[in-house]
């Protein structure tokens, strides 16, 4: 018979607190050399109600390509659209999901001839956000990047992808893919 036994261990890597808005991002340490990044998010209003005790299921809408106009009226939160984009690369895609009102997913697809893609994702959580990515320790660091007045996460894997998060007024931001770390950097810090 084998038993096999996981533990874990759960320290802060990063809290900040503005007003009631809470933003902290805990790294969990599991077995080995597997980890998990989570983002919490949490906006209290004065007054607000507790959660029900009852779950319910909730129709999500299905991801759908639109124009950049069409998800400029759908989003409830203003496009953060890059000021800068390495050369040749243009947006080639967007992609909107109208998840549980009022929460929308957009994808900013961005690509060119021979280059590999990267893809802006932005998701609005007007009352509280919590997302986690699973990664392998030994082919991956993890470092705290500054953005605007945010602090995120990048993760650098050894295949050179690049995943980089983070949270600025109640607005969930994530870029993934493989382009230099430097190039990564200017396009979330070129946000308009």
């Amino acid at each position: 018979m084998l038993l096999a036994t996981a533990s874990y261990i759960y320290f802060p890597a990063n809290a900040t607190a503005v007003g009631e808005r809470i933003v902290s991002t805990v790294q969990t340490i599991l077995t080995g050399t597997q980890a998990n990044m989570r983002t919490s998010y949490k906006h209290n209003e004065p007054g607000q109600a507790p959660p029900p005790d009852t779950f319910k299921e909730i129709p999500i809408g299905q991801e759908r390509i639109v124009s950049l106009e069409e998800a400029r009226s759908i989003c409830p939160f203003p496009l953060a659209i890059p000021g800068y984009v390495p050369a040749g690369y243009k947006l080639v895609q967007v992609r909107v999901q109208e998840l549980v009102k009022p929460i929308v997913n957009l994808k900013l697809k961005y690509s060119g001839h021979n280059l590999n893609p990267f893809v802006l994702s932005e998701t609005n959580a007007p009352g509280s956000f919590t997302g986690g990515y699973g990664y392998d320790i030994e082919d991956a660091t993890v470092q705290d990047v500054k953005i605007g007045g945010s602090t995120g996460k990048m993760i650098i894997f050894k295949n050179k992808d690049i995943k980089i998060s983070w949270i600025r007024q109640g607005i969930v931001y994530e870029l993934n893919g493989k382009i230099p770390k430097e190039e990564a950097l200017k396009i979330v810090n070129s946000l308009q």
